[in-house]
């Protein structure tokens, strides 16, 4: 969990906190301020989490005490299934908006978008914390393995 939370960002912290505040603010006043703040933050977040992605992904195990093999924890296939979702329908909603199909201040898209990325978020940090936990355990069993090869 140390790890998950050093590869936090300042971005992505930032465009979190500005989506629930806006979201409520919005929700209670309409404004036009929320609805840009919202719109700002969701782009914040979305690009936190990308850079959170790319920093959890470069976190290796090392394996041996030469340092000369490490084991990389990876995205899993239903982390990243999920993530190709997310972004296709951030996309698609984006490619409305600027059709004018939809108005960026639609009530059901907003609140729509913010469940689905709250979804999206708890279910990246799930699915990673899995992988990792795995990564962990198979990192030792080879450890051990060694230690025990080296032994005989």
């Amino acid at each position: 969990m140390k790890e998950k939370i050093e590869a936090l960002n300042i971005t992505q912290i930032l465009g979190n906190i500005g989506l629930v505040v806006s979201l409520i603010f919005y929700l209670f006043t309409r404004h036009p301020f929320s609805v840009a703040f919202y719109w700002v933050s969701i782009y914040a977040a979305l690009i936190g989490n990308v850079w959170f992605l790319r920093k959890w992904l470069k976190v290796g195990l090392d394996i041996d005490k030469k340092k000369s093999k490490a084991i990389y924890s990876e995205l899993d296939n239903f982390a990243m299934l999920f993530v190709v979702i997310y972004v296709l329908v951030f996309l698609a909603i984006v490619f409305l908006l600027n059709l004018e199909v939809l108005a960026n201040d639609n009530f059901y898209v907003i609140v729509l978008l913010f469940i689905f990325t709250l979804f999206f978020e708890i279910c990246m940090y799930i699915s990673e914390e899995k992988v990792y936990n795995e990564t962990k355990k198979l990192a030792n069993q080879t450890m051990k393995k060694m230690t025990d090869d080296s032994k005989k």
